[in-house]
C-alpha cells in the first residue's frame, strides 16, 4: 500500500452546503485507477487508515471544539454569514485601496512594491524621513494599532489587512498616517 492517497487531477470536489458537513463529489473510478491508489478500495478507507490513524495518533489533540476541521467549518460559516467570497473581497478591496491611496498620496510615505505587484492582504511601506520613525511609531501605537513592523531584512512598515481585519482597523492606520503629515 502506498503511503498517502494520491488524488489524480480530474477528480473533482465540491463544497455543497456549509451548514452541513463538507460534502466531497468523488469520481471514484478515476482514483481507483491511479496505479498510486492500489490497495485503496474508497476514499473513506483511506482517510480511516492513513488520516486518523495520523491524526489520532498525536500526544496533544486538542478539544474537539478546537479541531481544525471545526475552525474550518467555522470560517467557512463566518465568511457565508458576511455574504460569501464575493463580499468578503469587495471588503478586502476597499480596505487595500484606502491604504494604498494613503501611501501614494501622502508625501511621508513610500510603498516597496510595483503598484502592478501590491498584495491585496499585505501592504509594506516605509517613512521617506527616517526622523520620524519615533514619532510615527508613537502615535500608530497610541492608536492601539499593534504588528506593523515590517520585516527584520527589508524594515519599513507592513499593514496586514487579512479576512478578519474590519476597515475601521485601517481607517485608524490611515488616520494616524494623515495625522503624522499635519503635524511634520
Amino acid at each position: 500500500m502506498p503511503a498517502s492517497f494520491h488524488i489524480p487531477s480530474n477528480v473533482s470536489f465540491n463544497l455543497s452546503s456549509v451548514r452541513e458537513k463538507v460534502a466531497f463529489i468523488v469520481d471514484l473510478s478515476a482514483v481507483a485507477a491511479n496505479p498510486l491508489n492500489k490497495g485503496f478500495r474508497s476514499i473513506s478507507e483511506y482517510i480511516k487508515r492513513d488520516f486518523l490513524k495520523f491524526s489520532f495518533s498525536i500526544a496533544s489533540i486538542p478539544p474537539r471544539p478546537f479541531s481544525h476541521s471545526n475552525v474550518s467549518m467555522l470560517t467557512l460559516e463566518w465568511l457565508k454569514g458576511l455574504g460569501g467570497i464575493e463580499a468578503i473581497e469587495k471588503e478586502n478591496f476597499k480596505k487595500s485601496r484606502l491604504m494604498y491611496s494613503e501611501i501614494d498620496l501622502n508625501p511621508l510615505f513610500k510603498g516597496f512594491a510595483a503598484t502592478a505587484d501590491r498584495s491585496t492582504m499585505n501592504a509594506t511601506f516605509s517613512l521617506t524621513d527616517d526622523k520620524l520613525k519615533d514619532t510615527f511609531d508613537g502615535m500608530w501605537k497610541e492608536a492601539g494599532i499593534n504588528g506593523l513592523n515590517g520585516h527584520r531584512s527589508v524594515g519599513g512598515y507592513r499593514a496586514s489587512m487579512y479576512n478578519a481585519l474590519p476597515l475601521g482597523s485601517v481607517e485608524a492606520l490611515v488616520e494616524v498616517m494623515s495625522e503624522l503629515e499635519r503635524k511634520a
